[in-house]
């Protein structure tokens, strides 16, 4: 049986859909506004013009929020009563490092998930179309501070030490630059019902579900999300109204299962390397 592996930069997925949606010439596109107020009985949104010192204030027929994990039209909802909502942050956050094409000279095969499990912390490298690497450091977020705002010599010394391979990959200078200047990122979990209120504002992909990345179906989530609105919109003939307010019903189930075993498998992971590699413990 083949077996492939599909890694896709989201950052490019979101330039490749933005050009293909500049193509509509019944679609305007808006950059720099910053939501910063709902109002879900008159259908207001207002809008921060981030290039410009004043506000805007539109009223929209139907929002489609997909706004993400942090989603300020949820954050709206929440105040409504009836409105469920629930958020977990896991213990571990996530640091990325890029990995050019031209540092691995074909040692890694982009046919494969990579990783150097380390205990309670760990490396993987996913293949990007360029033939670089995406590289993730997953680790307790209290412990990012140790390595991340260590001095340089410091630095080095943990990657060689737990990441010896890793390192004959990368230029040390890059490492550094990319660590120095780099960010320790949270992961949440987020679960709501419902993902409409009225029958004008319904919430999408991450600002409905958000989930941990370690069963990888995160952006698909999203896309049946899509799925979902289609088979609805062919189902009631293109009521959106109707469309709506069924959207919940037909897809929580499946979104907070797929949830629940991302979180899951993040348990299973983390136990796992523990027991495995008990006795590599950086921060004993």
């Amino acid at each position: 049986m083949k077996k492939c592996l599909y890694s896709v930069s989201r950052k490019e997925l979101n330039a490749f859909l933005l050009t293909k949606l500049e193509k509509y010439s019944n679609v305007k596109l808006n950059f720099s506004y910053k939501l910063i107020d709902v109002d879900f009985n008159s259908k207001l949104l207002t809008f921060q013009k981030l290039l410009e010192n004043q506000q805007e204030t539109v009223k929209p027929d139907i929002v489609f929020a997909c706004d993400g994990a942090h989603s300020i039209v949820r954050k709206h909802m929440i105040r409504l009563p009836m409105f469920n909502y629930s958020q977990t942050y896991i213990d571990h956050g996530y640091f990325e490092i890029k990995l050019p094409s031209s540092e691995t000279k074909d040692i890694l095969n982009p046919g494969h998930l990579h990783i150097w499990p380390r205990n309670t912390f760990m490396l993987i490298a996913l293949p990007n179309k360029d033939k670089s690497w995406t590289c993730t450091l997953f680790m307790p977020m209290e412990k990012f501070p140790l390595i991340l705002e260590s001095e340089k010599e410091d630095i080095l010394s943990f990657f060689n030490e737990y990441f010896k391979d890793f390192m004959d990959l990368i230029q040390p200078e890059d490492l550094l630059n990319q660590v120095t200047n780099g960010k320790a990122r949270t992961l949440i979990s987020t679960k709501c019902n419902p993902y409409h209120i009225n029958d004008s504002f319904l919430l999408m992909g991450d600002a409905a579900h958000a989930i941990v990345p370690f069963y990888g179906q995160g952006m698909n989530a999203g896309f049946e999300d899509c799925t979902i609105l289609n088979q609805l919109l062919e189902e009631y003939d293109h009521d959106l109204k109707t469309v709506i307010k069924t959207f919940t019903s037909r897809r929580i189930q499946d979104a907070e299962a797929i949830s629940d075993l991302a979180f899951y498998n993040y348990i299973e992971v983390i136990i796992f390397f523990v027991i495995r590699y008990r006795e590599i413990d950086y921060f004993a």
